[in-house]
């Protein structure tokens, strides 16, 4: 009974499934999107050719023989192979010249002492002291008296 209250109503009318759905619809759509992800593809291969091109012809690759050739040390200033044993030879020449005589300057007269040498010399004879600097009065009372006689 249910069966024929159902079968009567028009609202309930029995359509297919394959009529309310556009299956041609759907497959242009699809089809246009795969064309569209193709062609996209495409292009940015083609762009990607294009600045690779581009970066060559810019950038050409560096000549072989320089590598072929003798390596030559980079400039100043160079890593430190073996940085201890050059700071002990640093230490040892530097302690070298502190501790012995030599010429500062062969023309002016000056030398070199040990510091052991310095350090008993400064103590016996002390620090120097320097003159006492020129006042103003001193630079101008020759003048004044010159100026003060006429």
């Amino acid at each position: 009974m249910s069966d024929s209250s159902h079968s009567h109503d028009p609202s309930h009318a029995e359509t297919p499934v394959d009529q309310e759905i556009d299956v041609r619809g759907i497959l242009r759509t699809g089809i246009a999107l795969a064309v569209l992800v193709f062609v996209s593809m495409l292009l940015m291969w083609w762009l990607f050719v294009g600045i690779k091109k581009a970066e060559e012809s810019r950038n050409p690759p560096p000549s072989p023989l320089p590598e072929l050739s003798e390596r030559q040390m980079p400039p100043f200033p160079r890593l430190q192979a073996e940085p201890e044993e050059e700071l002990k030879q640093l230490h040892t020449e530097e302690n070298r010249v502190l501790g012995s005589y030599g010429w500062v300057d062969r023309g002016q007269g000056v030398v070199r002492i040990p510091v052991e040498k310095a350090l008993v010399l400064l103590g016996e004879r002390g620090l120097p002291v320097p003159p006492p600097p020129a006042t103003l009065l001193d630079a101008a009372s020759p003048a004044t008296s010159t100026g003060a006689a006429r």
